[in-house]
């Protein structure tokens, strides 16, 4: 499902475009979805706004950086099922025609606990992260992505979903839980029913 936007950026049109979405990042989201959809790394210092459009129907359609003092407005967006914005993958909001985003104040103060908590070290990570997936079994790959899409699930529902024997969901399971993507734990609602989930990759 595409949907038509408008992009304007301090109330000058940028952009009317159709594609899957649009993406507007800081420079700490810059390392996770909007690069995985084309866009760049930015450096955690820099005072700008990483704005993208997903899968553009537009070949020539380019991310595009604007100062984070910039006022960006999605307006005119139609589609044929209801849009969301989705904040941070985590908070739904559901929208009818305009989205507007600014800086705000005061910022948030985040805790670094780590000192090679950096975009670069960010972006390395996930270069070996690729690089280990590339040469997981076929299996396990297919489990991962299972439990990507439909949250945490038994053994026996990744069986019956994916369409593998169990003998091969244990054996993938078991390697995807020493390599750490995956975490077990206890059903709340059957104690005797273990569930798997993906974890999160540090």
């Amino acid at each position: 499902m595409l949907m038509e936007h408008t992009l304007r950026v301090n109330g000058d049109e940028v952009w009317h475009d159709n594609s899957d979405g649009i993406i507007v990042s800081t420079p700490i989201g810059s390392s996770a979805y909007s690069m995985s959809a084309g866009g760049p790394v930015l450096f955690q210092d820099s005072a700008v706004f990483e704005i993208i459009s997903v899968n553009s129907l537009d070949v020539t359609r380019r991310p595009i950086i604007v100062s984070n003092k910039s006022s960006i407005e999605i307006d005119d967006i139609s589609a044929r099922l209801h849009c969301e914005a989705i904040l941070d993958g985590l908070d739904r909001y559901k929208v009818n025609k305009t989205v507007e985003c600014t800086q705000f104040f005061p910022p948030a103060k985040i805790i670094r606990l780590k000192k090679d908590s950096t975009a670069i070290s960010a972006l390395a990570k996930k270069v070996h992260l690729a690089e280990e997936l590339l040469s997981m079994p076929p299996s396990s790959k297919l489990l991962l992505k299972t439990l990507e899409y439909e949250g945490a699930l038994t053994q026996k529902d990744l069986a019956n979903k994916t369409l593998l024997p169990d003998r091969t969901v244990r054996l993938a399971l078991s390697h995807l839980l020493k390599k750490g993507y995956v975490k077990k734990k206890v059903s709340i609602r059957d104690a005797r029913q273990k569930i798997y989930e993906i974890s999160r990759i540090e």
